[in-house]
């Protein structure tokens, strides 16, 4: 019998892509038949450091209401739930404290960080829930069995930082 090596497929994602969310049930099934053949590392893609730091390329999205529409096209387009509207009532300031979490959740609990993502997402986009609150961050956490006690101080270690970073280093290397 003949043993190969499985594709590695890199991930960058972010969780508050929009994209990302609209591409999510292709992309699961992607995984669901082809699991033999690939297997996939997430990386973390930084898109919101700060509103007073984006810069959109395109140049459409300066402020946190110039997401509403965008938002809400996407989910129009995909057929998946997003309400825009959470970017006028609780904007959310920045991506980073919840991809902090997702790789915390990766590194305590390996099997667990897609479900912590995906939930980090679902709250997100079907409750426009800001999951960059440490409570909600935790409450995962703690609802997947990652003791969260350990899973804040890793949250906030600086090799989780440092994790982080290498992932933000990688994705302007690859141009993505």
């Amino acid at each position: 019998m003949i043993h190969k090596k499985k594709l590695q497929l890199i991930y960058f994602t972010d969780p508050l892509c929009s994209t990302c969310w609209a591409f999510e049930p292709h992309f699961r099934k992607l995984k669901l038949e082809y699991s033999h053949l690939i297997d996939v590392e997430y990386k973390m893609g930084g898109l919101l450091q700060s509103w007073a730091k984006y810069v959109d390329p395109n140049g459409k999205i300066k402020q946190p209401e110039d997401l509403v529409e965008y938002w809400n096209d996407i989910g129009k387009k995909s057929g998946m739930s997003l309400d825009g509207n959470l970017w006028k009532e609780n904007p959310i300031a920045s991506s980073y404290p919840s991809s902090l979490a997702f790789l915390a959740a990766k590194k305590l609990a390996p099997e667990k960080a897609e479900n912590y993502l995906r939930l980090l997402r679902e709250l997100l986009f079907l409750k426009n829930i800001d999951i960059s609150s440490p409570k909600i961050k935790i409450k995962i956490a703690k609802s997947l069995g990652i003791n969260p006690v350990q899973f804040e101080i890793e949250v906030n270690s600086k090799d989780n930082l440092k994790r982080f970073h290498t992932d933000l280093n990688e994705k302007r290397r690859e141009n993505i």
